[in-house]
């Protein structure tokens, strides 16, 4: 163990691999080069690959340190990562495709569209499946986050949750739910007629130019593939759980590159996925005070902490950037987020090949947002 981190050490010292343009002044490069280093240092992460978008194209790309430690394999710019929870932004942007085309209905009931999944005491809109307001409830437990079952119909998905009663009514509060994101993408599949995942290869990567993203398998070959790790109660590095995410694929069930990413972004920004006016919707905040402080009620609350604004599968605001428009994941191996800064233009997207490092994948993405476009400084 301790060979290969002295290998990952050896690796952070070069980035291995990237795409040179003018875009980004030579400091602007070595000081995103110097903070992805910085938390790879600190935290003991194999493998970073970072993508960033100004305006139409990709202005930077680079991939840090080891997608494979028992091989030796170093990560590249076009390294393939679990994505986990960035896939609900992609799922959203679906959604709202369908819902350009008057073929879903955002105060519909979910019914409406997945006949299948019961009723329930309340009617919950396709609107609070977006928001995660619907009651829907999330992870059970370990077990269930680290199922292996294989769903090869996304309909055989519904056995795990549909029986469970809701958590509250939709609208009450704000309840993080990927069985919300899985009922969308059945709904997807009806109103378009076709399989979710050949729906976002037809209608969302292709137009996009996402030409490495594609669902998860642990069975099937994908080239350049990171490895995931984990870590020990101790702290000694390990390998990711096994799991299939074949019954979560619109919520966490993609793997896909950091270029590709941008390009995501680059396209819901550029009228080439959705029209302006409904990426600026996706954009706003839909909850309100009240839904926070339900949401809140009975759990202690960090003094100063401010909750971000959540909209049709994005988060709005970080701690440090209350503009930003954002997601984020966590899955068996990986960590990600996809961050924009929505005036500027300016995507960023950082893939990581450790678990759990979803406020540190925050504030490195903080970081370059600011090499980026430095925020004024407060005054005295």
């Amino acid at each position: 163990m301790h060979m290969i981190l002295l290998s990952v050490a050896a690796a952070l010292a070069t980035p291995t691999s990237g795409q040179e343009r003018a875009d980004l002044s030579p400091e602007q490069v070595t000081r995103i080069e110097q903070s992805v280093t910085a938390a790879m240092s600190r935290l003991r992460i194999p493998a970073v690959s970072v993508a960033i978008s100004r305006g139409d194209h990709i202005a930077w790309q680079r991939g840090f340190g080891m997608a494979d430690l028992e091989n030796f394999v170093p990560a590249k710019d076009t390294t393939v990562y679990r994505i986990a929870s960035v896939s609900k932004p992609i799922t959203a942007a679906a959604v709202m495709q369908l819902v350009e085309k008057g073929k879903i209905d955002l105060e519909a009931p979910i019914q409406q569209y997945v006949p299948a999944f019961p009723r329930k005491p309340y009617p919950i809109p396709i609107r609070s499946l977006l928001t995660h307001t619907s009651g829907i409830r999330h992870w059970k437990d370990d077990e269930e986050f680290n199922g292996t079952r294989h769903c090869a119909e996304l309909k055989e998905s519904l056995t795990t949750f549909q029986d469970d009663p809701l958590l509250h009514a939709p609208g009450e509060k704000f309840t993080y739910s990927t069985f919300g994101y899985v009922l969308l993408g059945l709904a997807v599949e009806q109103a378009s007629g076709m399989r979710f995942i050949d729906y976002l290869r037809q209608s969302v990567f292709g137009p996009a130019g996402m030409r490495e993203t594609r669902e998860d398998s642990v069975a099937e070959m994908i080239p350049n593939r990171a490895r995931g790790y984990g870590r020990t109660e101790t702290g000694e590095m390990r390998n990711a759980r096994l799991v299939d995410t074949s019954c979560r694929l619109p919520g966490g069930g993609i793997v896909s590159t950091a270029p590709d990413l941008a390009r995501f972004l680059i396209a819901m920004q550029s009228a080439v996925l959705l029209k302006p006016e409904t990426v600026a919707q996706m954009f706003v905040n839909k909850i309100t005070a009240d839904q926070w402080k339900r949401t809140f009620a009975g759990h202690p609350v960090p003094e100063g902490y401010a909750p971000p604004g959540i909209g049709f599968g994005w988060a709005i605001g970080t701690d440090k950037r209350k503009a930003a428009i954002w997601h984020g994941g966590n899955q068996q191996g990986a960590t990600s987020i996809i961050y924009l800064l929505a005036p500027e233009k300016v995507g960023i997207v950082i893939l990581m090949n450790l678990e759990e490092q979803g406020d540190e994948i925050k504030k490195l993405a903080d970081q370059i947002a600011d090499v980026l476009s430095p925020q004024p400084k407060p005054e005295p």
